[in-house]
């Protein structure tokens, strides 16, 4: 089957930011390419710049700043020119003229280039209100991955935001949820809209090949991390939802209490000048580090050299890095809502709230308590690409059969 997947890309393969649901797609490309399918990615975090390429038997096409020029042209047609303005009201005009005009060129080229016979795209946001219009008869499925686009916007534009996906949710037909957490929740948002889709739950797989255990030694070694310290690992983007300032002040918590933490970030964001100076009022200079963005390959050391990953954040729907760290071994602390789908029982500790003090207690007892390390990487392997991929292909057949009857 001839595959677009519609998503941002890691950097690794020329994505101009990073997170998890490029992680998702990548791995979701080439294992659908390992196993025989063509498959290319519309990448809208790629630069247009960089031309086509194909990596691990996936084809890329970069959509980001996609260069008007000669294309502008065939804006003019009937198909693009009807596809652009309805696109503008669904949109609205929060979005601008010259954005829609090369998302939708860009994504069209991919489309006609590539001649799909399945459109997967990963939001039901901007880029699904893009696809839809240009789809033409081609099934499409769209994946949600969260709502924090409307559930975490500034009150500025939070109802505009929620507004767009309500509208996506009357066009679109087949949705993917990334845990029974986000259906239900989409469920209690939307309730007159979701009983018209038919969605399905996949949980987010994992290439757990990349996801090894090191020797724990050899790993704080190789991150400068002494045996005598408690290691406390947070890996994530630097925003407010992922609640980077929450770890500091739970470290803080645990070191006024006489425990010899260290503390590790993994990641970089828009809140990286609150966390520094976070460090520097409380005194934490030595104590907690900012390693900045870390390449997928570094992150089994991390994961192996911490005695507990903190998975803090105030809204998650699913969370791959757990997987990540459960994978090496790591036993996971986080925040409720989705955790209890991702992480086994005997394999971390989910905190009741979001209070500071239950963190810092949870965190205290994960450091006290014994980890069956290996007990925890099995109970995880479930997850694994190569068992979850043949998910995809069922969801793609069906689709597939069902446009096939409406045609």
């Amino acid at each position: 089957m001839r595959i677009l997947q519609v998503a941002p890309v890691p950097r690794d393969v020329g994505g101009i930011n990073t997170g998890g649901i490029p992680t998702h797609v990548w791995g979701l490309a080439t294992h659908l390419a390992a196993r025989g399918h063509d498959v290319a990615v519309a990448a809208d975090n790629r630069p247009a710049s960089a031309g086509e390429a194909v990596v691990e038997g996936v084809r890329l096409y970069g959509v980001h700043e996609y260069l008007l020029g000669a294309g502008a042209a065939r804006l003019a047609s009937p198909r693009l020119a009807a596809a652009f303005l309805r696109a503008r009201r669904v949109l609205g005009p929060v979005w601008s003229v010259g954005w829609i005009a090369r998302a939708l060129l860009g994504y069209d080229e991919a489309i006609r280039e590539f001649r799909p016979e399945m459109i997967h795209v990963h939001a039901l946001e901007g880029r699904f209100s893009l696809l839809h219009e240009l789809a033409d008869g081609i099934p499409l499925v769209a994946t949600a991955h969260s709502t924090h686009y409307f559930e975490h916007a500034a009150p500025e534009h939070a109802a505009t935001r929620r507004a767009l996906v309500e509208r996506n949710l009357e066009s679109a037909a087949d949705v993917v949820f990334v845990s029974e957490y986000l259906r239900r929740r989409y469920e209690e948002i939307f309730p007159t809209r979701m009983p018209h889709i038919r969605s399905s739950v996949i949980p987010n797989p994992i290439d757990a090949s990349l996801y090894s255990p090191l020797d724990r030694t050899e790993a704080r070694t190789r991150l400068g991390a002494s045996a005598d310290r408690e290691v406390l690992l947070f890996a994530g983007n630097l925003i407010p939802r992922k609640a980077p300032l929450a770890f500091v002040e739970a470290v803080a918590a645990l070191r006024d209490a006489g425990r010899p933490v260290l503390g590790i970030m993994v990641g970089e964001g828009e809140e990286q000048a609150a966390v520094r100076n976070a460090i520097a009022s409380h005194g934490l200079q030595g104590v907690v580090r900012l390693d900045g963005f870390r390449a997928q390959a570094e992150m089994a050391a991390y994961y192996s050299a911490a005695d507990v990953f903190v998975f803090p954040s105030l809204m998650e729907s699913f969370g791959l890095v757990a997987l990540e760290a459960m994978l090496c071994g790591c036993p996971v602390v986080g925040t409720p809502e989705v955790l209890p789908e991702v992480v086994p029982d005997g394999s971390g500790i989910c905190v009741p709230s979001f209070e500071l003090s239950d963190l810092a207690s949870a965190l205290a007892e994960a450091l006290d308590r014994t980890w069956d390390r290996a007990a925890i990487r099995e109970r995880v392997l479930c997850s694994d690409w190569a068992l979850r991929i043949a998910d995809y292909e069922r969801l793609y057949a069906s689709l597939a059969t069902d446009g096939a009857g409406e045609a």
